[in-house]
């Protein structure tokens, strides 16, 4: 096996992955496809802060892409918040301003205020 790689990793999965592709009679195997391959480029880091995005308000829930418009505060853009975007009209201010704030922190510091896995709901 290759040595840890030097460099900290910052990596997260969407609890509701699968729901973008809507394709419920596979949502159990697209979920852990994705949660398995976080954990293999997890096992090759030696410092990682992992996340779990579970914020489930939008009409297609903690899908796959949801927590970007978070990370990058592009929430309050028009096209996310209609009845059919991906994240609907009722978007809790702070959990922008929470996961925006830990990559900023991550990116300048190597630190985005947490140990081991954190949820963001």
């Amino acid at each position: 096996m290759a040595p840890p790689h030097p460099v900290d990793l910052l990596v997260g999965t969407n609890t509701q992955e699968s729901l973008l592709y809507q394709r419920p009679e596979h949502s159990a195997g697209i979920d852990a496809m994705f949660r398995d391959a976080r954990e293999r480029l997890v096992s090759r880091y030696d410092k990682v802060f992992s996340y779990d995005f579970d914020w489930r308000g939008g009409p297609f829930g903690a899908c796959h892409t949801a927590e970007l418009p978070f990370v990058f505060d592009n929430t309050a853009l028009p096209a996310l918040r209609t009845a059919n975007g991906l994240l609907g009209p009722d978007i809790p201010p702070s959990l922008a301003t929470e996961m925006h704030g830990a990559w900023v922190r991550f990116a300048t510091t190597g630190d985005p205020g947490w140990s081991g896995t954190r949820r963001f709901r």
